[in-house]
């Protein structure tokens, strides 16, 4: 009997031969050992730990090609970030506050995204258009609502997942998803909210974890695929500013005061002036922190305080905002 030539397209199959002679590319990383080319990355954390507040800096460094916590980012990213949950004026007034600059090759994407197989191929074209190196999606919850009726159902996991997946290797991004622990905590992995598949579909994970009785310290440790990865813990400490630093490097509180009053010089210079509740969305710091800040001798306050002229804040001097 004669076999007939198979009708669907072959499998793209390797010999030995093929993987013997095959030139491997070295990793290329975008934040040291951390955040790689062709990856896709968990950025998991509880509620109103800060996941936002560490995500826009690390942003910030890669977009700059700055380092961040020690660790390089060696090369000037072009960064896709889309917020989908939080204000547009939120947003805006974080990345203001971080220094992204007119020139910089950020684009940024607030409101509604559902995400899907057409969303992504659409989302795709634009990726190529703005020449990404980075996607960030803030968060992974708010983009897969629709598409996913239970985040504990493994298989429905996959397949929401998969062409972002696909995207990520086809385009060689770093596609970093934000997304909320689950309650019952965890450790390994088990602290992501959801099915165990979403842990598994990913090649980085970083969890960001609060210190007990030290509101100002953190811990973020990682989890992946690549054995760069570090195995270690990084203590970090929250500075008055809102930068996020090494534990080890932390500064004493009038240190961090001055600088912190210094970056909000630098901020009220480029915006002019601000309400007090604008300055604590873009610092992300408590009211009665902003309010300690604003009390240098660089700063003065203008307006009636009434809802149509409220007070706000603005450099002592030349530049002073009428």
């Amino acid at each position: 009997m004669e076999l007939k030539p198979p009708s669907l397209p072959r499998l793209p199959w390797m010999t030995a031969a093929d993987i013997v002679d095959a030139k491997l590319e070295d990793e290329v990383w975008l934040w040291d050992n951390v955040l790689p080319r062709d990856c896709l990355t968990i950025l998991s954390a509880a509620p109103k730990t800060g996941k936002s507040t560490f995500l826009y800096p690390l942003l910030v460094s890669m977009l700059h090609g700055k380092p961040f916590l020690g660790l390089d980012c060696p090369i000037k990213c072009r960064i896709v970030l889309m917020a989908l949950e939080e204000r547009r004026t939120t947003v805006l007034r974080r990345l203001q506050w971080w220094g992204v600059k007119r020139q910089d090759p950020l684009f940024l994407h607030c409101g509604a995204w559902n995400l899907n197989k057409t969303a992504v191929s659409g989302l795709q074209e634009e990726l190529i258009a703005y020449r990404a190196d980075v996607l960030a999606i803030d968060t992974l919850g708010q983009a897969w609502a629709e598409a996913l009726d239970d985040e504990n159902n493994n298989t429905g996991i996959t397949r929401v997942l998969a062409p972002l997946l696909v995207m990520t290797r086809a385009l060689k991004l770093q596609t970093i998803l934000v997304h909320h622990n689950r309650k019952a905590g965890g450790k390994h992995g088990l602290q992501v909210r959801g099915g165990s598949a979403l842990f598994a579909d990913v090649d980085q994970a970083l969890f960001l974890d609060r210190v007990k009785g030290k509101p100002r310290q953190r811990t973020l440790g990682f989890l992946g695929r690549f054995p760069e990865t570090p195995e270690e813990d990084l203590e970090i400490h929250w500075e008055v500013g809102g930068a996020y630093v090494l534990a080890s490097a932390a500064k004493t509180e009038d240190e961090e005061t001055k600088q912190a009053q210094a970056h909000l010089q630098q901020h009220l210079g480029v915006v002019g002036k601000a309400t007090l509740n604008e300055l604590v969305t873009a610092t992300g710091q408590p009211r009665t922190t902003v309010r300690r800040l604003l009390a240098g001798s660089k700063f003065t306050k203008i307006g009636a305080g009434s809802n149509k002229d409220p007070f706000r804040y603005c450099l002592v001097g030349p530049r002073r905002q009428k």
